[in-house]
């Protein structure tokens, strides 16, 4: 008999209820555990999604979970927050926030039996990723952050724009933190093969690469500033994982992952490419970057460092 693809959300607030609808709508998983400690809020959503399974392509049935009743997930996806706290512009703001809810309810899951994959969402990302696998224990690889696999998207988007070109001939990604502190590695950027570097006689390539290396640092505060959230793209970006997951696509994906001595660090969840399968992350592409990005990418973990030492300081009661 088949096994029934099982997902929990916890947290459904406007990032959270749109997973939840992208799991049903893209086919990705035949239930969905609705988690949240707003009890009316999550009774609406599970009403509404359930209304929409007449109308979507596959199958879904959606539920409302505890934490214990999360025990049978294959995946949980994570975010819990509150998107108002990084109204500044600095993602970092949620911190305190994360931290606490985080430390509160993965515990309990766990108590509850869950053996699965975590994907964390919730803000700082790469933080609260990590934080996430120190309370639940998880080996290395079954615990992730959607990290700068939304920034890629945005990065290639741009580079769309700036050459005029399908956005779909690019390999670019972004590497670092989720947040303010993180680059483009351009080494590594190719159009169908070619790289970068032999491109740039072409006029569509002589673009200003800090210009679209900012444009895809701040594009979520572009999409923050009219509406006060980040939906549709943060969503589809922690579905793909999910599908990426469940389908054993051994496919190369940029998110927040745990190093084990790959760019010469240990112990911290930064945004780089993995290849992403049935066991959550299974390997950490190690990329052999110029000096210059590799100096950028070593500033970049500093700060993700610099903010687990600040959310275990939350932790340990202490004022920042």
């Amino acid at each position: 008999m088949a096994k029934k693809r099982i997902v929990g959300v916890v947290g459904l607030g406007h990032v959270g209820a749109h997973v939840a609808f992208c799991l049903g709508m893209m086919g990705i998983a035949d239930e969905i555990l609705l988690c949240d400690l707003n009890e009316k809020k999550v009774i609406s959503e599970c009403q509404d999604l359930n209304d929409a399974v007449m109308y979507m392509p596959n199958h879904s049935v959606y539920k409302i979970a505890d934490y214990a009743g999360l025990k049978d997930c294959d995946i949980i996806v994570n975010a819990v927050g509150d998107i108002t706290l990084c109204a500044s512009g600095n993602r970092d703001d949620e911190l305190v926030n994360s931290v606490k809810q985080v430390a509160d309810y993965v515990p309990k899951v766990m108590a509850g039996g869950f053996d699965g994959i975590f994907i964390n969402i919730t803000n700082p990302c790469d933080v609260i990723a990590n934080l996430i696998q120190r309370k639940s224990g998880l080996p290395k690889g079954r615990v992730m952050g959607t990290g700068t696999l939304l920034d890629s998207s945005r990065l290639i988007h741009e580079l769309s724009f700036a050459t005029g070109l399908d956005s779909r001939g690019f390999f670019a990604f972004m590497m670092g933190e989720h947040g303010n502190a993180q680059m483009v590695a351009w080494s590594q950027m190719n159009f169908y093969g070619k790289p970068l570097a032999e491109m740039e006689e072409d006029p569509r390539f002589q673009f200003d690469k800090d210009l679209v290396q900012q444009k895809a640092i701040k594009g979520g505060w572009v999409t923050y500033s009219g509406k006060f959230c980040t939906e549709y793209g943060i969503a589809s970006a922690a579905a793909t994982l999910v599908r990426t997951i469940f389908h054993d696509e051994k496919r190369i994906l940029p998110c927040s992952a745990q190093l084990d001595g790959e760019y010469g660090e240990k112990d911290v969840f930064v945004g780089v490419p993995c290849v992403v399968g049935i066991n959550g992350i299974e390997e950490v592409m190690e990329y052999n970057l110029p000096e210059n990005e590799m100096k950028r990418f070593k500033e970049c973990i500093a700060t993700i460092r610099a903010n687990i030492a600040k959310g275990d300081k939350v932790l340990a009661g202490e004022k920042l």
